[in-house]
């Protein structure tokens, strides 16, 4: 799923990729964010490639 909001991808795309729905892309991606300490997609952007 970072993958693809790495790919610029918006949660609409995202939940239609994998077959699931926008609300759980979003769930998906809060949990991603407490887990990575990041506070939006920026930072987890950063955090997944190491800066």
């Amino acid at each position: 799923m970072c993958e693809l909001v790495r790919d610029g991808k918006n949660y609409k795309e995202i939940g239609e990729k994998l077959f699931i729905s926008q609300r759980t892309v979003n769930k998906h991606i809060q949990n991603i964010f407490k887990k990575t300490n990041s506070k939006n997609k920026v930072e987890l952007l950063n955090t997944i490639s190491g800066r």
